[in-house]
């Protein structure tokens, strides 16, 4: 079973290449979604249109990468707050992704989603 890992960017390595440098957060602030990969795979489908990056915030990006590493910008995290309320009782962990994203939306942080 993969999973799927969120976490709100701190904001002194929003320069950095995550493909290159790795996971910029400790394992206690961040999300992971394992339980079913189908709710992450239907909400990277509804995430199309939506503003990210690949890796880097010098590539641009238009929906959440399911096997990539996805950069939100705090202007895209009330789309994906839409995306993953619906979803708070199908997997264990989505309530406390939900309190993530509401917590990046209040402090204008950037997200990162990393793929499987």
């Amino acid at each position: 079973m993969a999973h799927v890992d969120f976490g709100i960017i701190p904001d002194s390595c929003l320069h950095l290449d995550f493909h290159v440098y790795g996971w910029p957060c400790e394992e206690e602030q961040t999300v992971s979604i394992c339980e079913d990969d189908d709710i992450v795979l239907a909400w990277c489908n509804q995430s199309i249109g939506m503003q990210a990056f690949a890796g880097s915030l010098k590539r641009p990006l238009n929906c959440i990468d399911y096997t990539g590493v996805t950069i939100l910008p705090p202007a895209s995290l009330p789309q994906l707050l839409e995306i993953v309320l619906p979803d708070r009782g199908k997997e264990e962990n989505v309530p406390r992704l939900i309190g993530m994203i509401q917590e990046a939306i209040k402090n204008e942080k950037y997200m990162i989603v990393y793929g499987i």
